[in-house]
């Protein structure tokens, strides 16, 4: 299935936002903080579970 994939970076190539999803599929939105640990993340699996 076709992927989609939406991160902003910073230019040492750290990546602080991500939004992923998969047609007909799983969700996924990532935040991280300057060290690259996640603060935030959201997973949903297609089917509504979160």
């Amino acid at each position: 299935m076709p992927i989609s994939v939406f991160h902003m970076g910073d230019r040492n190539a750290k990546t602080r936002f991500q939004f992923r999803l998969e047609t007909n599929g799983y969700r996924q939105f990532i935040m991280n903080n300057k060290s690259l640990a996640e603060i935030v993340k959201i997973y949903e699996d297609g089917k509504d579970n979160v």
